[in-house]
Order: structure tokens, then sequence, then C-alpha cells
């Protein structure tokens, strides 16, 4: 008769736990877990468009050089007499119609990574070649510091689109006004070679009289 007392006790007091009433506090318990798992989603998907927007900053910088760097070799490897020009397309770093074989300055015409259709905006010159190109997003960057010398500037950058890649040929890195086209730096070339021939012909001689 005890042992029935006791267990009529033990049942009484724990029913909110065991009994009909367990189902709010399953619920409960659910609704904190799925806000604890809200928050940890959030902060992961945070972290990964972080991570994916930081990636593309990377390919913005080296397209937007590459492309530069392409717009320089064409204006400095003018083939005819009528003066350096500006590309009129893009297209045209591809494949030079100015050459009657293939030259290319580009080896493929990247895509602005910071926008769905990866149209870039282009920098006209005066007779509408083309000297530099920029992103068209207006999304704030990330990277805010250590950009190199020649893109500075884009620390103050409000917007991808102000990341502005404009050839400058003939203007070496470090600044100055100091213009080197392609035909100078050949002559200084040959200079060298000259002086390399003649210093190995004046060993061969001085090793002839010994």
């Amino acid at each position: 008769m005890a042992r029935r007392t006791v267990h009529t006790f033990i049942s009484s007091r724990d029913a909110w736990f065991f009994g009909p009433d367990r189902s709010g506090f399953t619920y409960l318990s659910a609704l904190i877990l799925v806000a604890v798992m809200g928050i940890a989603l959030g902060a992961a998907g945070r972290y990964w468009s972080t991570t994916v927007k930081r990636e593309k900053e990377k390919e913005l910088l080296f397209r937007g050089d590459q492309i530069r760097r392409a717009i320089e070799s064409y204006y400095l490897s003018n083939p005819g007499s009528g003066g350096a020009k500006y590309p009129l397309s893009l297209a045209h770093l591809l494949k030079d119609p100015r050459y009657h074989d293939v030259r290319r300055h580009l080896r493929k015409l990247y895509r602005d990574p910071m926008t769905e259709d990866g149209e870039w905006g282009l920098i006209m010159d005066k007779t509408g070649g083309i000297k530099g190109v920029f992103s068209k997003s207006l999304e704030p960057p990330l990277k805010r510091g250590h950009f190199p010398s020649r893109y500075a500037s884009f620390k103050e950058a409000s917007s991808y689109a102000d990341w502005k890649f404009i050839a400058s040929p003939g203007i070496r890195q470090g600044g100055g006004n100091h213009f080197e086209t392609f035909e100078k730096r050949s002559i200084l070339f040959k200079v060298k070679e000259d002086e390399n021939f003649n210093r190995r012909n004046t060993l061969s001689i001085l090793r002839i009289k010994i």
C-alpha cells in the first residue's frame, strides 16, 4: 500500500515534465533551437558572402590591370606612320586589325566579375579610342588599402565604378614624365647588346695574346 502511495506522489509531482504539458516544453525548445540555428546560418551566410566578394575584388584588380596593359601594348605597337592610337574596340586587343598576321595584346577578353552581364564601362579618348575600363558596379568595396602604387587612389573609392584602369603608355610605374616607347627600349637593348659583343671580342683578343 505504501509503495502505491509513493508512486502516486511522484507521478503527480513530475507530471509537468512527463505528463500532458510536455508538448509545451518541447515547442519552446524547438523555438530556441530554430532561433540559434537562424543566427548561426546568418553569420555563416555573411562570412561566405564576404569571402566571395573579396575573391571577386581580386579578380577585378587582375582583369582590369590585364586589359590596361593590353591597351598600352596596342598603343605602343603601332605598325604604321599614322601615329599611336588606342583601340576602337576591346576585341581589337585579341586580334590587332592593323596587322596582316595574328597579333594579340590580350590572351582572352575578360568579363567584369562584379556585374551579371560582365560588360565593362569604357573610358574613351577624344578620337573615340578606348584608353581604359571600369566596373559598372555601384557596390562599395571591401578593400580599402594595400593597393599597387598605380592604383593607390582606389582606397578613396566609394564604389567599384571608381576603380578605373586607365592606360598610360610611356609613363613609368613610379610616376614622373619619363616616356619610353618600344623604339627607345629597342635602341637601349641594341646598345647593351653591342657593348656585350665588344666586351666578348676584347676578352677573346686578350686570351689570344696571352
